[in-house]
């Protein structure tokens, strides 16, 4: 026995001792001092790297309900082989049933997620840029004003349906696939996505006053209908 818990056996008799001696009183004084020991949740240990699951790292609860399923020894905690076991999250909902996630602070402890698929939800701002491995991202029909995809890979953009007015996606070389059809997006630059074969901007493409193309001429778009070129 170490000392703490001897320590915890000596209080426990003494308590008891008390107790015998007080009758009834010392009954209920019994009951509440174990009630006391009962309700102390015990501590988590945590690992270098090891993520709790808890509002301080994933504030949305249901984000935070979603990434609990990936908590494998139902311990609280995401450990780092557990993050590193995580290459897709899918927390889209539909256009009939939309999910109700508004914000996806922590998805900045996946580094190696590949594919997110967050649709149908309530998002206003996303940021992955901590998720270097990123390739996918369908983030459609949410209300984003803000989206961050700087240090990722991502070959495929899917960002319709949002209000987005302006949008950095030059730094991303290996982009092939963007649609971004319905949004309100007044400049855009695509000069440096030289891998870029599908480009789909219709029904905003009319408010933009500035874009910059390589070989590909977006669909949907008439440069004659463009304030300048």
């Amino acid at each position: 026995m170490n000392k703490k818990s001897r320590k915890i056996a000596a209080a426990v008799c003494s308590v008891m001792v008390a107790a015998s001696c007080l009758g009834s009183v010392g009954a209920a004084a019994v009951d509440e001092f174990f009630g006391d020991i009962a309700s102390v949740e015990p501590e988590l240990k945590m690992a270098e790297g090891d993520v709790a699951i808890s509002e301080a790292n994933f504030p949305d609860n249901t984000f935070r309900q979603y990434v609990s399923t990936f908590d494998e020894d139902k311990n609280g905690i995401l450990s780092q082989k557990e993050l590193n076991a995580v290459t897709s999250i899918s927390v889209s909902g539909t256009r009939d049933n939309p999910n109700t996630v508004a914000d996806l602070t922590g998805i900045e402890h996946f580094s190696k997620l590949q594919k997110l698929w967050c649709s149908n939800n309530e998002l206003t701002s996303l940021d992955v840029s901590n998720n270097p491995n990123l390739q996918y991202l369908q983030c459609d029909r949410n209300q984003l004003t803000s989206l961050n995809v700087e240090n990722t890979v991502l070959e495929c953009l899917y960002f319709d349906d949002n209000q987005i007015t302006d949008l950095d996606i030059s730094s991303i070389a290996e982009l092939e696939y963007l649609t971004l059809n319905n949004n309100k997006l007044t400049s855009l630059d695509v000069s440096k996505n030289t891998a870029l074969t599908d480009f789909g901007c219709i029904f905003n493409i009319y408010a933009l006053s500035d874009i910059s193309l390589n070989e590909l001429t977006p669909y949907g778009f008439d440069p004659a209908k463009a304030s300048s070129w």
